[in-house]
């Protein structure tokens, strides 16, 4: 994805990319899920809530370049988009039309 930024993208993975904050949510996520009481303690109140924002960041963004792939793909070769049968929200289409021409 660092390779082929998103069209969509406002500025945050350009600046940060999405790998860092992938690695981010699978340590804390893992960390929370696996021991809480040691991350709580470890993070030292109000940081945890920094880091855990953090990874919700990275889980959307994840979650809508996986949904941009996949109508990109979905589209090839033809690309076209029937706008009356798409639930996909249109600032992605950009970073799905984008995409689609990788297919082509």
């Amino acid at each position: 994805m660092d390779a082929h930024l998103p069209a969509h993208d406002t500025g945050e993975l350009a600046k940060n990319g999405l790998q860092s904050g992938a690695k981010s949510f699978y340590a804390w996520g893992s960390s929370l899920v696996h021991g809480y009481k040691w991350a709580v303690d470890y993070a030292g109140g109000l940081t945890l809530f920094g880091m855990i924002a953090d990874s919700l960041a990275a889980a959307i963004n994840m979650t809508e370049c996986a949904v941009a792939l996949y109508e990109a793909v979905c589209r090839a070769p033809q690309g076209e988009h029937d706008e009356t049968k798409s639930y996909v929200p249109a600032r992605l289409e950009p970073t799905i039309a984008q995409w689609t021409g990788l297919y082509r």
